[in-house]
């Protein structure tokens, strides 16, 4: 949690991008479930980039937020990574599916426990 002005600000109106990017995901989620249920009304490319762009925005607003002023630096490029991951999804047949895959490594990933070199070479 940020303790200046500026800093509380950028939290407390960051969350702006945060929400209207999950109510973004939840659109794309339906246009998703029209595409699977009525394929010729829209395109498979346009309704996985439907989900994909919103998650992407959703991870990277929050890696913005929470990760860099925290100086949480132990794996910088993970969510980056993941949001890159996420929008090249739609170029697969299953889109919607590898968006969640890709979540749950990105998930594991920050979850697992630095040890080694790496750990010892962040700690610095």
């Amino acid at each position: 949690m940020p303790s200046s002005l500026q800093g509380a600000l950028a939290w407390g109106y960051g969350h702006f991008g945060v929400f209207a990017g999950l109510g973004a995901v939840g659109a794309g989620l339906a246009v998703a479930v029209e595409h699977r249920h009525r394929p010729a009304e829209v395109d498979g490319l346009v309704a996985g980039y439907a989900v994909a762009v919103p998650v992407a925005v959703v991870l990277l607003v929050l890696w913005g937020l929470r990760m860099l002023p925290a100086g949480n630096r132990a794996r910088p490029a993970a969510v980056p990574a993941a949001s890159v991951a996420v929008l090249l999804t739609p170029l697969t047949p299953v889109p919607v599916y590898l968006v969640a895959v890709v979540l749950v490594g990105l998930a594991a990933t920050l979850r697992w426990p630095a040890t080694g070199r790496i750990a010892a070479a962040h700690r610095r």
